[in-house]
């Protein structure tokens, strides 16, 4: 059960990628939606990886009222945002195997 909510956020997340809108803003909804999850929520080996992925989407400079995702995602290319929405996929894919429902 503790991991049901982490779980949630991961689906939403990719819900949110696979629908309309352009790649850097389809991306940007589901890092939002996955930037809810709860470190404590996952288990130990996502821990890393998770913590590593969401780093890496606040190294952008932000300009004028957007924040550090949108920053770092508008920097991207789509090959790159293809690459980040793959390693959402692939941790959903193991939070699955913990999170049962």
């Amino acid at each position: 059960m503790k991991h049901l909510r982490a779980k949630e956020l991961f689906n939403n997340a990719i819900i949110m990628f696979s629908g309309h809108g352009t790649p850097q803003e389809r991306l940007l909804d589901a890092v939002r939606e996955i930037g809810y999850v709860n470190v404590n929520d996952l288990p130990e080996e996502l821990k890393a990886p998770f913590d590593k992925f969401r780093n890496s989407m606040t190294v952008g400079k932000p300009t004028d009222d957007e924040g550090t995702y949108a920053a770092t995602i508008r920097d991207l290319s789509d090959d790159e945002i293809g690459d980040e929405a793959l390693k959402i996929v692939a941790m959903y894919g193991v939070l699955s195997k913990y999170a049962k429902g």
